[in-house]
């Protein structure tokens, strides 16, 4: 007996040759199925044959698949300062080989197994920032006369990987300069908004190593307004959240963070900088319990300065589980600094939509790379 399933994409169905034209077929609940053609899908078939190991395995792998859907798909990602891939997923039971064509370019792919990955990767004349890059990909597999075309954005904040860790002390002078500054321009008025909030500015820089992923906010703002409610409500004054989706799995039409995302706040609470984390991936992904309330296992700093306000975080691995902290890994961000006078809650500053929004936008975020 053999058991047959497809575990990947879309229900299939598979025309068995003519050397299985007498198998016995049967459903998961063992009822006998017409064996000319089957469905295939996540629950097993039984397939009972006299036919040799060898023979049965060509026969089924020669047999014709009717794809609803393709028989690949492919994502993006950024690999370099100046470079990114294609990585292709061969959804079917046969080798592909065939071309991508980025931005005019074409370059061969293949051949890949069934149920493999392979890669193909692109140079880029300039760097990659947060600005738009829209580019068109296209994907052709002649064996199978199946093409597709993908239409994506490169665009993302490339974070360095440092040799030492810089001190979490508000004082950013210690960070690599190749950690750039990025500028947090989205800017949202609320009802208390006055002209002297929008003099306000504010950038932030990420980095990475083995151990930690970093985050620095700088707010320059002359004055520091906190929460009149404290730990409880840290967004109604001075501070700022920052979330993450750590597998890059939200589209851009999903409303509300999925099972994998987090989202964080920060504050100074009676002078006392405090994290609370509002939303925390499950032990289902890495066997780790996270804590939802005010939590310390994130080194925190923040620093006044007469001009302005920083921020200074290292978040260990468990913070941003299931995303790895390995050269190449990708995931999404945002971060969000909320304003605050002595009326209240003046408005916010973004990165992109998605915080401050309700609901959530997670498929809005920014992409980041961890560099080499």
């Amino acid at each position: 007996m053999v058991y047959v399933w497809k575990w990947n994409g879309k229900p299939d169905r598979m025309r068995l040759p003519a050397e299985l034209k007498n198998a016995a077929v049967y459903d998961v609940m063992g009822t006998r199925l017409n064996s000319g053609e089957l469905l295939l899908n996540e629950y097993p078939l039984y397939l009972e044959t006299g036919l040799p190991a060898d023979t049965l395995k060509r026969a089924l792998l020669n047999a014709g698949l009717s794809v609803d859907g393709s028989a690949f798909d492919a994502e993006f990602q950024i690999s370099g300062k100046k470079e990114f891939a294609v990585k292709l997923h061969n959804l079917g039971h046969k080798p592909i080989s065939g071309t991508v064509t980025a931005n005019d370019r074409k370059l061969p792919f293949g051949p890949i197994a069934p149920e493999e990955y392979g890669t193909v990767a692109f140079r880029l004349n300039n760097a990659v920032s947060l600005n738009d890059r829209p580019v068109r990909v296209k994907i052709d597999v002649p064996a199978l006369k199946q093409s597709r075309e993908y239409n994506w954005n490169l665009r993302a904040i490339l974070a360095p990987k440092v040799t030492e860790a810089p001190v979490i002390d508000g004082n950013l002078s210690d960070w690599p300069a190749q950690a750039h500054e990025f500028p947090l321009v989205r800017q949202t008025k609320l009802n208390l908004w006055t002209p002297a909030e929008d003099k306000i500015r504010a950038t932030a820089r990420m980095a990475w190593n083995t151990d930690h992923l970093y985050l620095g906010v700088t707010v320059y703002k002359k004055d520091y307004v906190e929460s009149p409610v404290g730990v409880s409500g840290l967004w109604l004054a001075d501070g700022i959240q920052f979330a993450f989706d750590p597998i890059r799995n939200a589209t851009q039409a999903l409303e509300g963070f999925q099972d994998d995302d987090f989202e964080y706040a920060a504050a100074l609470v009676k002078d006392r900088p405090v994290v609370f984390r509002s939303a925390a991936s499950p032990a289902t992904y890495d066997s780790l319990g996270k804590e939802i309330g005010e939590i310390s296992e994130v080194q925190r700093a923040i620093r006044r300065y007469p001009d302005r306000t920083v921020y200074e975080f290292a978040f260990p691995r468990q913070s941003v589980s299931p995303f790895r902290l390995q050269s190449g890994e990708a995931m999404r961000v945002n971060i969000l600094v909320n304003i605050g006078n002595r009326k209240g809650r003046a408005g916010y500053l973004q990165l992109t939509p998605g915080i401050g929004e309700a609901p959530k936008r997670p498929g809005l975020f920014m992409d980041l790379v961890l560099l080499p």
